[in-house]
């Protein structure tokens, strides 16, 4: 008898999801780490510089060319699964993949067409060729993750995470050889983010087709529904994309685009190093890490329930555990993070551990963001 949609979110569901949810997490995030590291040590200071400037470029284009369709994906995939309209999911799923590739495909080819006065502004002359080889990074890496967390957003775990852990592995080998041959450098690096996240959305897209020609379910349903819920998605993409907006001013890329134009090569390359730090325990800590299984299931608990009180009081309890989590580290790095610091960077960046800690502690008070964006997006 088939699995009813009642329960495809389900306690069973949700352990097998946990499962391949923390193995991929955790290999992902141990070759990111180990590549973040290798990166710092073998760039030099201009370089990784530049580098912190065209990440931090690419997230803005990102977050500016969204117009809501990554929050629509994420709400509403789950509830149209969860009511039983899995033809309508499908739907949204291929067609906002296809809208949001479209979108930042336009905005990549004008960041490149324009790309010369850009980096006159931000004192990237030299690099103006590294730049406009970025934009491809750049298109890859956010539809990657847009596709990902589509994905996550069904529990499509073991897909999504093998996928990126795979990607990761292949990224840190291809890395470590490089590193051996003596040819790390900035340039490499650029070639091997386009081969790796080539890599990624070529699986994560591969993954969604497979998923959807298997699924005997997939023409269940009234595919009107979304014609009838049109506005109800235009108006939660637009005002999503207005509270977007209303973050452009303050974060981590528009702080390192900041300090591009402000401030010399060799301070925008330490504060890109304590940035990078930061942005990977953001990343990884467990309310973002857990997000792919949280966000889901608020909303299809939420559509299915309408107990808002119920989902105040787990999403409390999660806020709980993620601060106790992020609080007990700082003990250990206000002891002996100078010389750890010292070591990972090879002694490039001393010094940076007061600084560091100095910013880990506002990304502890800004964690909250992470649960109240969820909460704010459920209703």
């Amino acid at each position: 008898m088939r699995q009813s949609e009642a329960s495809h979110y389900g306690l069973q569901a949700l352990k097998r999801s946990l499962f391949h949810f923390v193995l991929g997490k955790g290999v992902s995030a141990a070759a990111a780490f180990a590549v973040l590291i290798v990166t710092i040590r073998q760039l030099t200071t201009a370089e990784f510089a530049v580098y912190t400037s065209m990440h931090a470029m690419v997230l803005m284009v990102g977050l500016l060319s969204s117009f809501g369709t990554n929050a629509v994906l994420m709400r509403f995939l789950p509830e149209l699964r969860s009511a039983g309209n899995v033809r309508a999911m499908y739907h949204l799923l291929f067609y906002g993949i296809t809208a949001r590739g479209l979108s930042y495909a336009v905005i990549a080819l004008l960041l490149f067409a324009f790309a010369g006065p850009i980096c006159a502004a931000l004192n990237l002359d030299q690099w103006l060729g590294v730049v406009r080889w970025y934009c491809l990074v750049g298109f890859l890496r956010i539809n990657g993750t847009f596709v990902g967390g589509a994905l996550e957003s069904l529990l499509w775990q073991r897909e999504t995470q093998y996928s990126a852990a795979l990607s990761g592995l292949c990224k840190l080998a291809i890395v470590g050889i490089v590193v051996w041959l003596g040819g790390m450098d900035l340039r490499a690096l650029v070639a091997i983010e386009i081969v790796t996240e080539l890599l990624l959305l070529g699986l994560l897209l591969g993954a969604a087709v497979r998923k959807w020609r298997r699924d005997e379910e997939r023409n269940l349903g009234d595919q009107d529904v979304l014609k009838t819920n049109r506005q109800r998605f235009n108006r939660f993409a637009f005002w999503n994309y207005v509270q977007n907006l209303t973050s452009v001013g303050y974060g981590s890329a528009p702080n390192r685009l900041f300090a591009t134009y402000f401030l010399p090569r060799e301070m925008v390359a330490i504060f890109g190093v304590i940035d990078r730090f930061v942005d990977y325990i953001r990343r990884y800590e467990p309310l973002r890490i857990f997000v792919g299984l949280v966000r889901p299931v608020f909303n299809s608990r939420f559509s299915q329930g309408r107990d808002f009180a119920r989902i105040v009081a787990k999403a409390n309890f999660l806020f709980r555990v993620n601060l106790l989590v992020l609080v007990a580290p700082m003990v250990i790095l206000a002891v002996c993070g100078g010389e750890l610091f010292d070591w990972l960077t090879a002694g490039k960046y001393m010094g940076i551990a007061p600084l560091f800690l100095a910013f880990y502690t506002t990304a502890i008070i800004a964690s909250a963001d992470s649960i109240l964006d969820i909460l704010v997006k459920v209703v």
